[in-house]
């Protein structure tokens, strides 16, 4: 009895969660929710580098260690060492944007636009509440001439944080390259 009792909601005939969030996966929600509501750009910030760091302790500490020797290797211009390291981590956890965010990082570093746009795709369908992978998204799409979808990754961008620092004048930026101004 007490078995079924702490069964709860089996025992009662509803299934359980097949994807029970985790505490780090809450806190992650608690802190994009936190983004969305942030009163000023300082705020804002804030927020964005705790989410940081909240999305880089949910990853195990094989995958840290991976994905930091991956951006170390990137700094010290070993670019293939760290696209494999970056690599090897989404095939450790390749449910958490942020290493697909990461490994699009390095694709653009390498030049590789098609694939990081891929990669943040990868990112996105993960998260879609990233912001740092919207506005990735947008600098590629800048980097690469296609404005229109340059504005329209920087306008989630400012969905998701409406108070990102000069997130406006960025946007309005990109609306008047998008028009044929060349700015």
């Amino acid at each position: 009895m007490i078995v079924l009792a702490a069964a709860g909601p089996v025992a009662s005939g509803q299934s359980p969660d097949p994807h029970p969030q985790s505490a780090s996966d809450r806190r992650i929600e608690a802190l994009e929710a936190q983004l969305l509501h942030a009163p000023d750009p300082d705020h804002a910030d804030t927020v964005a580098l705790r989410l940081a760091e909240a999305r880089m302790q949910a990853l195990s500490p094989t995958t840290r260690l991976m994905i930091r020797r991956a951006q170390r290797e990137l700094t010290d211009n070993h670019a293939g060492d760290a696209l494999s390291d970056a690599s090897e981590a989404i095939a450790l956890e390749p449910e958490r944007a942020i290493l697909w965010r990461e490994r699009a990082s390095i694709q653009g570093a390498l030049g590789n636009s098609d694939e990081a746009v891929s990669d943040l795709g990868g990112a996105l369908s993960r998260d879609p509440a990233d912001v740092e992978s919207w506005a990735g998204l947008s600098a590629v799409a800048e980097k690469t001439g296609r404005y229109g979808q340059a504005v329209e990754a920087w306008q989630r961008v400012m969905q998701l944080s409406p108070m990102t620092r000069d997130g406006a004048a960025r946007l309005r930026l990109l609306k008047r390259k998008a028009a044929g101004d060349p700015t």
